[in-house]
């Protein structure tokens, strides 16, 4: 892989893809954002081949404000995505080339060398609108506010008053205010090790709205699923599955409107 300029554009030749996303990175680091402020990324890309991509905008620890994928064709598209950030920390932009998706399986694909073209990166913050965001903000529910609770008997507790800690298969329990029903991005953000984990997120009846497994770590990841959920004040739960022998942590959850 090697990466130039030319034209204006950025330009990155790709030979091999690696087994994982972020095996072949486009990158800017040390970047500084206001803490509890929306902002939006846009840019232009397109590929010699058509092919999937990701694109992050990580924290401290891999923590992921922005998870996003899509597609590029031969022709230019301009992409648009809004993050929040919530800590005062230095971030990083990266641009994923790797495994990112089914498509780079592909044989015709995979033994295909090509060329990947960004331009016109632009990150802006979005001012309010009357007092009004111009999207709404992701609901963030984090433990170490009290608002995530264990339910049931199973060994649960908080660590240093930051994280849900479970050892075994847990249930925890909170409410949320879903200002608009909706599709939402429900993303779980924890880690486990040294085995992976399972997380379920079920309604107030118990029945499981839909669950993803989590690779084993011990940097903190984001797990996302998407859920249909109607307007107003809800009591949910999380169904935590820790692999065996292993210790799970669950720092917060996040839902933002698609």
């Amino acid at each position: 892989v090697t990466a130039a300029s030319a034209g204006g554009e950025a330009k990155i030749d790709i030979n091999g893809f690696g087994p994982n996303p972020w095996s072949v990175q486009f990158f800017q680091d040390k970047l500084n954002f206001e803490p509890n402020a929306r902002y939006n990324l846009s840019f232009k890309a397109r590929a010699s081949a058509a092919r999937s991509f990701g694109v992050d905008i990580e924290g401290a620890g891999f923590y992921r404000y922005m998870d996003k994928t899509g597609s590029l064709t031969t022709e230019m598209q301009t992409f648009s995505y809004d993050f929040t950030i919530t800590n005062n920390e230095p971030t990083k932009m990266i641009f994923f080339f790797g495994n990112t998706g089914s498509d780079i399986a592909a044989a015709s694909l995979a033994a295909t060398p090509h060329t990947v073209y960004i331009d016109d990166v632009v990150v802006t913050k979005v001012v309010d609108n009357g007092g009004e965001s111009t999207a709404p903000t992701p609901i963030t529910v984090e433990a170490e506010s009290g608002t995530i609770k264990a339910v049931g008997t199973n060994p649960i507790g908080l660590i240093e008053g930051t994280a849900v800690k479970a050892t075994d298969p847990t249930i925890v329990e909170f409410n949320v205010d879903i200002k608009q029903a909706g599709t939402y991005k429900v993303s779980f953000i924890g880690k486990c090790a040294p085995a992976g984990i399972y997380y379920e997120l079920r309604n107030s009846s118990g029945g499981a709205i839909g669950g993803i497994g989590g690779a084993p770590g011990n940097d903190w990841t984001s797990n996302s699923i998407n859920a249909n959920l109607s307007a107003g004040v809800q009591t949910l739960s999380v169904f935590i599955s820790p692999g065996a022998g292993s210790t799970a942590y669950l720092d917060k959850i996040t839902f933002e409107l698609q």
